[in-house]
Parts: C-alpha cells; sequence; structure tokens
C-alpha cells in the first residue's frame, strides 16, 4: 500500500520510522518506564523490528483498548493503517537507518508528575511485592478515597513505585461499596 504522505521512494528509520516510534512508544519505552525494553534508536528498534510490527498489526501497541468509530477521543493513541503500512514497508524494504542528520531529537519527559502538581494524591494501604520471576499478575486494590463531599474530577496519574513491574493499570469507581467487602 502507498503511503501519500511519504515519499514513494525508500522508507528511513531517520526520516520515516524514528517520528513515528518517538511520538507513540518512547514514552514507555524508555529507561525507567513501564515497558520492558527502550526503543530510543536505530539498533534498539531494528533489532526488534518483527516483534514490534507483529504487536502493532494486532494492536495490541500502543495500548488502547477503545473500539474505533463510537466516540472519538482527544490524543488517541490508535495508529492509522498509513502509519501501520509505512512499518510495514520499512521492515519489508531492509530496515534502513537514513542520514542522521534527519534524525529528529528523542522527545523529553520532565520528572516528576506528568500532568502538573496534583490536587489530591492517594495511596494504598500497603505496598505489594511482585516476584522478580513468574506470570503476570493481575491484583484488584481498593483505594477508599473517603471525601465529604462530591468532586469533579479532571485527570488521574497513576504513579507505581517502581514503574517496571507495573505495565497496565484499569481503574474503576465503586460507589456501591461492593469492592470494599471484597478487598
Amino acid at each position: 500500500k502507498e503511503i501519500k504522505s511519504h515519499p514513494s521512494g525508500e522508507v528511513t528509520f531517520s526520516e520515516h520510522i524514528a517520528p513515528l516510534i518517538f511520538d507513540n512508544c518512547y514514552e514507555c519505552h524508555r529507561s525507567g518506564e513501564a515497558a520492558p525494553f527502550t526503543l530510543k534508536n536505530y539498533r534498539e528498534v531494528s533489532k526488534r523490528a518483527k516483534t514490534i510490527q507483529a504487536v502493532l498489526q494486532q494492536r495490541f501497541m500502543p495500548p488502547w483498548h477503545p473500539a474505533p468509530g463510537a466516540v472519538e477521543f482527544h490524543d488517541s493513541r490508535r495508529l492509522s493503517d498509513e502509519q501501520l503500512a509505512l512499518f510495514d514497508r520499512w521492515v519489508a524494504s531492509g530496515k534502513a537507518a537514513g542520514d542522521a542528520d534527519k534524525m529528529p531529537k528523542l522527545p523529553h519527559y520532565a520528572g516528576g508528575w506528568t500532568l502538573g502538581k496534583p490536587d489530591m494524591t492517594v495511596s494504598m494501604a500497603s505496598e505489594f511485592a511482585v516476584p522478580a520471576e513468574g506470570n503476570d499478575i493481575y491484583r484488584n486494590f481498593e483505594i477508599p478515597l473517603d471525601l465529604p463531599e462530591d468532586k469533579w474530577l479532571t485527570a488521574i496519574e497513576i504513579r507505581p513505585s517502581d514503574r517496571s513491574v507495573v505495565h497496565h493499570v484499569l481503574y474503576f469507581t465503586d460507589q456501591s461499596g461492593i469492592a470494599r467487602k471484597l478487598a
């Protein structure tokens, strides 16, 4: 499939793939973050190109669960068909590195709170130790808010003490109290 927004010639890492990876993968695939490996340069991406290609095609990565169509979200993490085809072209054509002078800079992420200083923070009652080996652990934790009045919620940022062992988080509100009884 031809990519209209890109040249019909060679697809290179520096001009075409690095921007795609840096914009959609690097936030988690960098040192100290949740992903199990980094994707900060040609060598790291090229080495894992077939794996990346497979998880992109399965739409397993970047993680984005909402189905397309019914509701449009701001800042959707879903890659377009054109972006997927571009990555496929790069792999099929031999994974050219390209001109290093055309390589974009790595994105910079500020330390601390991603969304700015929070108005409120809540924590788990105790730590949960994750074993170094074994299967993924799917665990439910109940974190009561005990707010004296209703509050508007604008955003949530989850900050595990060890990002390397937490890959995904699902969270729900429970006004019925059932989760507290089951915890």
